[in-house]
């Protein structure tokens, strides 16, 4: 029964499958860019927050204590804190054990730090398991209130302005890349007009490659050419040398006979 149970409830898990639909879309990538974007403004919002939900726990805990029953620790005041900060307002339906106030407490702060606040709910707070009773205790309650609300909405307009300049920036970057393909192609064909004009006297362009240019001369040719040159020189030297040297011989010979 409880092997059957269990698998039962891990079908839940199945509506994880909805994740593989955001693969293209890139929501949850989205969501992590904007967030890790402005960490630095969020964290200081829930940083101050979290100071004014614990200051206003305590206030109304030294002044609800003697007259309220309901607010006896300050673990009673501070979930009437939560709860007021983030006006929730529950009525008929309300946790009961610590770990489920506790649960409801951060699960109220997670939520009111991404979704905006409609006007009206403003000051409509609803107050259901725990009511101030003392005026000192209502104005407290009042004041956290309107400070409370304007410091866990903060993360909402972030998130706002973060999503609509990331959503303009992908915008932005999907035109340029429409344009980039068609203005390249452009350019490429005015510079072929350019360099196939017969007037153009730009070397820019291939005509360069179009008539041979004669190469540099190098230093090791010229040194083989002027080795060439000498070795015939020598060559042509000897051969005169020869000739004259047999020239010679014949009329010695021909003078002694």
């Amino acid at each position: 029964m409880f092997a059957a149970s269990a698998l039962r409830g891990l079908r839940f898990f199945q509506i994880l499958r909805m994740i593989r639909m955001d693969r293209r879309g890139g929501s949850f990538k989205l969501l992590a860019s904007v967030v890790w974007a402005h960490r630095q403004e969020l964290f200081t919002t829930v940083y101050i927050g979290f100071l004014g939900l614990l200051f206003s726990s305590f206030l109304i805990f030294l002044v609800e204590k003697k007259e309220n029953e309901k607010i006896r620790t300050y673990a009673d005041a501070l979930w009437w804190g939560v709860i007021t900060l983030c006006t929730v307002g529950y009525g008929d339906s309300v946790p009961q054990s610590g770990l489920g106030k506790t649960i409801a407490g951060c699960s109220c702060l997670a939520i009111i730090s991404f979704y905006a606040l409609p006007p009206i709910t403003l000051c409509t707070v609803g107050y259901g398991d725990t009511v101030p009773k003392t005026w000192m205790g209502k104005i407290i309650a009042a004041f956290c209130a309107l400070a409370g609300i304007s410091f866990f909405a903060l993360p909402a307009g972030i998130l706002g302005s973060g999503f609509a300049l990331k959503v303009q920036q992908h915008q932005r970057q999907k035109h340029l890349i429409r344009r980039r393909v068609p203005a390249a192609t452009l350019i490429q064909c005015l510079w072929r007009c350019y360099a196939a004009d017969p007037h153009s006297s730009s070397i820019a362009t291939w005509k360069i490659h179009m008539r041979p240019i004669r190469k540099p001369v190098g230093f090791v040719k010229i040194i083989f050419f002027i080795i060439m040159f000498l070795k015939k020189i020598i060559v042509i030297n000897t051969y005169l040398v020869q000739f004259d040297f047999s020239d010679h011989q014949s009329h010695f010979i021909s003078r002694n006979q």
